[in-house]
């Protein structure tokens, strides 16, 4: 089978982009995009409506900025109002940029068509947190994002990555799945690691991947054993 010509995939690309801002537009009448000039990037700008858990409804000013990568990768978004000092205890980054996911780890697979509405979902799930923050502190100046969180460094968050993707395995078996994927992982038709018999297909595949996506963002995690990989996290937990 041929694969698509690069001007073809770029077409369907821009075409995607078109189709996903348009359903944007249908969802989430607030926000306004332009489309760059090569037709593949996009910015969109405007307010979400965030519901808080008292029942009424704030709206916060955003800007979402669609790449080349997209949907391979998710948009960034971004503090458009800079109503909040960027801060690593908010996971709100220099420039504004809100931290929401793990890169490489647990992003969001935005392939399939109309998942973008997801991301909107997360984004606002993640704005709802910090509101949810900025009351909190407001009787204590200590309190903690009250989401899920990464800290930020990529070794420690990456380790928590590994260690809760081996975490459903049996305790017997997870050094073992850890030394497979630290060698490249193993094949799905090869055995699983495990030793259950089974092919990887069948049996510890997902762990793999998990395992091997964190080993691509943090590859100086490939120098510890599984027991230094379980301190490491625990030791890095927020």
């Amino acid at each position: 089978m041929s694969l698509p010509s690069p001007d073809a995939a770029g077409t369907a690309r821009a075409q995607r982009l078109r189709r996903d801002l348009d359903l944007l537009a249908i969802h989430e009448p607030a926000l306004r995009y332009e489309m760059g000039a090569d037709g593949h990037t996009a910015t969109a700008r405007g307010s979400v409506l965030i519901t808080l858990p008292d029942g009424s409804m704030e709206p916060i000013d955003v800007r979402i900025e669609f790449g080349t990568t997209y949907p391979k990768r998710p948009p960034r978004a971004y503090d458009a109002e800079r109503r909040w000092t960027p801060a690593l205890d908010r996971h709100i980054e220099d420039r504004a940029r809100f931290c929401l996911f793990l890169p490489g780890a647990n992003e969001p697979d935005l392939k399939p068509e109309g998942s973008l509405l997801k991301y909107i979902s997360d984004l606002k799930s993640f704005l709802r947190q910090q509101l949810i923050l900025d009351s909190q502190r407001r009787h204590n100046p200590a309190a903690r994002f009250p989401g899920p969180e990464y800290p930020h460094g990529a070794q420690g968050a990456y380790a928590i990555f590994a260690a809760d993707a081996l975490a459903p395995a049996a305790a017997d078996v997870r050094g073992r799945l850890w030394e497979a994927a630290k060698r490249a992982g193993v094949s799905r038709t090869a055995r699983c690691p495990c030793d259950s018999g089974d092919t990887s297909e069948n049996c510890h595949r997902e762990t793999l991947k998990q395992l091997l996506r964190a080993l691509w963002e943090a590859p100086e995690l490939a120098r510890l054993t599984y027991s230094q990989l379980t301190a490491l996290a625990e030791e890095q937990r927020p």
